[in-house]
Order: structure tokens, then C-alpha cells, then sequence
């Protein structure tokens, strides 16, 4: 479970329309103004910049607005409306299990006024008990999946947090840019032994961990060493994950076994980043030196989703 460690602005392009209707009468208090319909629409997603997508069939090409070739990718859509002095008015949440059908179209209504939205799109489902419970966005964030003090993969996730006004005049047209919130984190072990060797056993850790996105300010909470997040083996050789993306350093543990002995081994690559639209990369051996001579371990900020690149020998 890592993070994405790119600069790249994923531009998914959603449309969010408001519909209003001419019989309400123009209230000053928000509470006792005559709802109008809202319709947001955050379904037909277009991309210009890089196709994000997975591989086959289910990926999205420049130009195309299908929702269908959308639906593989995000599962979960999540929004949040406020009122301007941040109560939650609204919270609804679409998977592509139960709503398939409508995905990313979301029907409200709401007084005349300003309001501020919240429109998450994520990968996996997400933990939003603080947002469903409380009713301040002082106090609203969302984090990967918990279990105890055990945390589930993430997956990607986009957010735009966004003020409109609703009126009762025509139907407005808002676009929306949502925006990626999370990083990669890739361990590359060059030696690794195959998961079905006596010996091939191998776990990797984050540690302290940041869990927590705050929708108040766009924060990411600081990391906390109590959550236990271990890499997804992906393949023979590589984890890979994403994580929430912030400026917060953190450890590495990668723990092995001898490949001959059996015995417990440990390896530990500290002061490690995870930024946000950004992939992190770790490379490296598990069993002795590199054939050229190099050393063991480098940490690399690649360039896929960003313009620049930073290389970091241990």
C-alpha cells in the first residue's frame, strides 16, 4: 500500500449542473428559501494529458466521454455539500455495485444561496465515518479502509472542493477539475526470491503513516507510527501502492528472510517521501551488493506523471 509520486495535474473534466426552477421567492435566510433542484454531473470524465486508466479495453482516449470505459477505473464517488458557514447540508455516496446505472449523477436540493461541495472519486471505498457522524467540515476527513490499527490498500483518489451559488434563474453549467490527492510508493527488489520459495517470504512496511485528508484546508494529517500499512506484492520483484500525498517523511521496513539460513532479515531505507501526483520509487537488492558495485538502494521521484525527476543513492 504506497504512494503515487508524480506531478502530473490529472485533468478529469466533470460537469456539475444546477437546474432551478422560477416559482421560489428570493429568500435571504438560506433555511427558509424554497429549495431548487441541483443536478451534478460528474460522470463523463475526459482526460488530455495522460490516459490513467487501465490497460485494455477499459481505458478512456483523449476526446472520448463514455461513462462506461469510466466506471472500471473509479468506484466510489463521494460528495458533500456545505453551507457557507460549513454545517453539512448533504452527503451522498455512489458505488458502481448499487448504482451503476446512474453513477455520477447526483440529484440534490437546495435553497438559494452559497454553498461549498465536496466531490471525491476514488479507486476503493473509503473510510468517511468522521464526515457521516459530525456535522462541521472543521472536523470532516476521509482515509483508506481501517481494520483495528490495520489499513487497507487505497487505490487512487481524486477531490475538488468547490463554493457555487444556487438562484432561480436559468440553469448554470460549472466545470470541475478534480484533482489528484494521493501518490505512489514502488519497492523494486532486483533479487527477490519468488513468494513460493521456502525462503521467498518478504514484508513491506510504511512507517509512521499518514491516514487522514483533511477536507477543511486540504491537509494531510501527520503520519502516526501506531497504523500498520504493508505493499501489495504485485509481482515477483516489485510492491506497489498509493498513499495519501504530502510533504511528511517516512521509513521503509522491508523484512526478508535469509535465502539460505531462513533467518529473519531487516533492511530499513529511511526519510522517504510520498508527494502528491507523484511516483516514488525504491530500487534496490535484498541479498548482497549489485553486480556493477553500486550501492544497494536508490530512491527515484519519476517523471510519469511529473516534469521532474530527483535521485537519491543510500
Amino acid at each position: 500500500m504506497f504512494i503515487m509520486k508524480k506531478a502530473l495535474i490529472i485533468p478529469l473534466l466533470s460537469s456539475i449542473f444546477f437546474s432551478c426552477s422560477k416559482d421560489a421567492t428570493d429568500k435571504k435566510v438560506i433555511s427558509q428559501g424554497e429549495k431548487q433542484p441541483v443536478k451534478f454531473s460528474v460522470a463523463n470524465f475526459s482526460q488530455s494529458q495522460e490516459n490513467l486508466r487501465t490497460a485494455g479495453n477499459n481505458q478512456l482516449l483523449e476526446g472520448q466521454t463514455s461513462r462506461v470505459n469510466w466506471l472500471p477505473r473509479i468506484s466510489d464517488l463521494y460528495y458533500i455539500v456545505y453551507s457557507s458557514d460549513g454545517n453539512k447540508i448533504n452527503f451522498v455516496h455512489q458505488d458502481t455495485l448499487n448504482q451503476k446505472a446512474n453513477f455520477g449523477i447526483i440529484n440534490d436540493s437546495l435553497a438559494p444561496g452559497t454553498y461549498t461541495a465536496v466531490l471525491i472519486a476514488s479507486q476503493t471505498p473509503l473510510y468517511t465515518q468522521p464526515i457521516t457522524s459530525s456535522n462541521n467540515i472543521s472536523g470532516h476527513y476521509f482515509s483508506p479502509q481501517l481494520m483495528g490499527m490495520g489499513v487497507f490498500p487505497m487505490g487512487d483518489a481524486f477531490l475538488k472542493k468547490t463554493v457555487f451559488s444556487v438562484s432561480a434563474n436559468a440553469p448554470t453549467e460549472i466545470p470541475i477539475t478534480l484533482e489528484r490527492v494521493v501518490g505512489k510508493l514502488e519497492v523494486k527488489l532486483q533479487d527477490a526470491l519468488p513468494s513460493s520459495d521456502p525462503n521467498g517470504y518478504i514484508r513491506v512496511q510504511v512507517s509512521p503513516l499518514s491516514v487522514a485528508y483533511n477536507l477543511s484546508d486540504g491537509s494531510v494529517r501527520a503520519p502516526e507510527a501506531v497504523w500498520q500499512w504493508y505493499g501489495t506484492r504485485k509481482d515477483q520483484y516489485t510492491f506497489s501502492d498509493f498513499l495519501l500525498g504530502s510533504e511528511y517523511e517516512f521509513n521503509v521496513d522491508i523484512n526478508y528472510k535469509d535465502r539460505t539460513t531462513g533467518a529473519d532479515l531487516k533492511k530499513t531505507i529511511q526519510h522517504v517521501k510520498c508527494q502528491t501526483n507523484k511516483v516514488t520509487v525504491i530500487k534496490g537488492y535484498l541479498y548482497g551488493a549489485p553486480p556493477d558495485g553500486s550501492r544497494s538502494y536508490s530512491i527515484t521521484i519519476n517523471d510519469t506523471w511529473s516534469t521532474d525527476s530527483t535521485l537519491i543513492n543510500l
